[in-house]
């Protein structure tokens, strides 16, 4: 399934505006939107649910993936605690939740996962949290930007193997490297991390305090927002990107991300593993 242009404009509408806030939340080609976006009082964040490897429904027609955002969401939302705490409390959730519904924790591919990154606003200064693939991104006043935790980077080889085999597969990138994407899930919190609900998930959460001085924006968005790129494990192009933001906004972003996708719906040329990933994004402006 891919969504043609007439199908973007029916869907995504305006981004949602505050005061100094921008959000974009999009369905991809799945039937299910695995990503949210959290704007509070103070808080603000992004969760990229994992694609489920298992045909498992739960809670009226939820993926594993879309229960773990939504509970990431409820928890970092809640904002009585610092974001290493709610962290805690997210992963300690999910892990509750997924057992109450029989989910055998045994089967990595089985758990509920999502990453994240979110912000905790004070005053002169932010906390923030990261795990996974989700990226938090400062503009700065004198046009420079740093990126804050990591990108894990595990999907590098399975996107490289399958662009190798280019035009030549029968099959969707996510049937022909079934295998490959398995192995990479059966990593998780061993190699990568992400909220699944293991206690090992905390090992990999990076996080910190940055001073807002200097600083005129700071956005925080899935892969899903991530401009298309030819060869996997180049660096992304965060010039440009940041090129697209200044001109019109998050809108620019997921505009550009999907003019590219439809250029490109075999995954081919920009390898990835859906022709139209969830994207959620929040930008809070200064």
């Amino acid at each position: 399934m891919y969504l043609t242009r007439q199908q973007f404009s029916i869907i995504t509408g305006k981004p949602t505006k505050l005061p100094g806030i921008t959000t974009v939340l999009e369905k991809g080609s799945g039937d299910i939107n695995e990503d949210e976006v959290l704007v509070g009082r103070r808080t603000y964040g992004v969760f990229d649910g994992a694609t489920s490897l298992v045909p498992a429904i739960y809670n009226s027609e939820r993926t594993g993936g879309r229960l773990a955002v939504e509970i990431c969401k409820q928890v970092f939302g809640e904002e009585t605690d610092s974001l290493i705490v709610a962290a805690e409390k997210a992963n300690k959730e999910i892990c509750r939740q997924s057992v109450a519904a029989g989910v055998n924790l045994r089967c990595k591919e089985e758990h509920w996962s999502c990453s994240a990154a979110v912000v905790k606003m004070y005053s002169g200064f932010f906390e923030w949290v990261q795990l996974g693939d989700c990226r938090l991104l400062i503009i700065k006043k004198d046009g420079s930007y740093q990126l804050l935790g990591r990108n894990p980077g595990q999907d590098v080889s399975t996107l490289q193997q399958w662009q190798q085999k280019g035009g030549l597969a029968s099959g969707s990138v996510m049937e022909v490297m079934a295998e490959e994407i398995l192995a990479v899930r059966r990593r998780m919190n061993i190699d990568f991390g992400v909220f699944n609900g293991e206690q090992q998930a905390l090992a990999f959460l990076e996080t910190g305090r940055v001073d807002l001085d200097g600083i005129s924006d700071v956005l925080l968005f899935s892969d899903g927002l991530e401009l298309p790129q030819e060869a996997p494990a180049s660096a992304p192009d965060f010039d440009h990107f940041i090129a697209l933001y200044q001109r019109d906004g998050l809108e620019a972003v997921r505009a550009y991300v999907r003019a590219r996708e439809l250029e490109d719906i075999g995954c081919i040329k920009y390898p990835r593993f859906k022709p139209h990933d969830d994207i959620s994004g929040v930008a809070i402006s200064f």
